[in-house]
């Protein structure tokens, strides 16, 4: 059966028009699911629309315990828990016992049914693992039984004492330090790496018969500390036949990169990587993209997050902020 891909957001954003897309154009026989809500019900007629509120009864119950410890706003970091409640209940609900996730920001360029022959065939799970200590689910692959102890697990951050007291202690460190972030999935899906079993677990960015998937496109690195051609903040790729192809400085040759991650302030970069087919609309988000691109990049290269914050909130969040409701 092709492997289903999963996109998991609320409220409507205009890359998504892009990311939607470009996933079921390079994965043709796989269904597209947008896990959403009424702000993007929209894009159903792109690919396949499910109302989160369906399937929200564990996310719901794990709000009860969930406690803040983290720079990034309440319910942005609260929802990034949640959506593996809602994935997990969805999956069980629909008979899916395998799944692809992507984050919102990734534009696809490989049949991931082509990768799923070969790199998932003896794993329950796929992350991104930057390092022992680093693992992110943005970009993942998940067996059914899988993502339940993970589920299983997040819970027990709150309610197990010596867990909770360790995440307080990080907290109290990072406050103290002025370190941005905090505990996310991205901590929660760290300790399930270890406590789930390395050797069940596949690495997405470590390079699996000479392709990656990427990071995230203003960052060099990949997996296993190897590192790629980058310029003016962004990796340079090279196209193929319809492929991104990065140098790879670590190994001395180009590898191919089965998707792209628009992580941050790069996200407005979608528009110009996009190679899905033509759709009304197209040339003025794209127009619009121009401009916001140009911000995004002065954004990251100069360093001015923390100055000007408030200039690219503007910009980039408010008009966002009015059609998004809370879940």
């Amino acid at each position: 059966m092709p492997l289903p891909i999963i996109f998991i957001h609320t409220g409507y954003s205009s890359y998504l028009e892009f990311t939607l897309r470009q996933a079921k154009f390079t994965s043709p026989s796989s269904e597209v699911i947008l896990l959403g809500d009424d702000a993007n019900a929209r894009l159903g007629s792109v690919v396949r629309h499910v109302n989160i509120r369906q399937y929200f009864k564990s996310a719901a119950e794990f709000e009860k315990v969930y406690q803040h410890f983290s720079t990034n706003p309440y319910n942005y970091e609260r929802f990034c828990l949640q959506r593996w409640f809602v994935l997990e209940e969805f999956m069980r609900s629909s008979g899916y016992q395998e799944v692809f996730v992507c984050d919102s920001d990734v534009l696809m360029y490989a049949d991931i049914n082509d990768i799923n022959a070969g790199m998932f065939s003896d794993k329950d799970v796929g992350l991104a693992i930057y390092s022992p200590e680093c693992a992110s689910p943005g970009i993942s692959y998940w067996k059914l039984p899988a993502l339940s102890k993970f589920c299983e697990l997040m819970p027990t951050f709150y309610t197990d004492e010596s867990k909770l007291s360790k995440i307080k202690a990080m907290w109290e460190y990072n406050r103290a330090n002025n370190i941005l972030g905090g505990f996310s999935d991205m901590t929660a899906v760290t300790e399930f790496y270890h406590s789930y079993g390395p050797e069940k677990i596949c690495n997405l960015i470590a390079v699996y018969e000479n392709s990656t998937f990427d990071t995230h496109i203003n960052i060099p690195s990949g997996g296993d500390g190897e590192i790629y051609r980058f310029r003016l903040g962004k990796k340079v790729f090279k196209w193929k036949n319809g492929m991104p192809f990065c140098f790879n400085e670590t190994r001395k040759t180009e590898i191919r990169f089965n998707l792209i991650h628009f992580q941050g302030p790069a996200k407005f970069m979608a528009a110009f990587y996009y190679t899905g087919p033509w759709f009304k609309g197209r040339l003025k988000l794209t127009g619009r993209y121009m401009i916001l691109n140009t911000m995004a990049f002065w954004y990251k290269t100069l360093r001015i997050r923390y100055r000007f914050a408030f200039v690219f909130a503007y910009f980039f969040k408010k008009k966002q902020a009015k059609q998004t409701k809370d879940i």
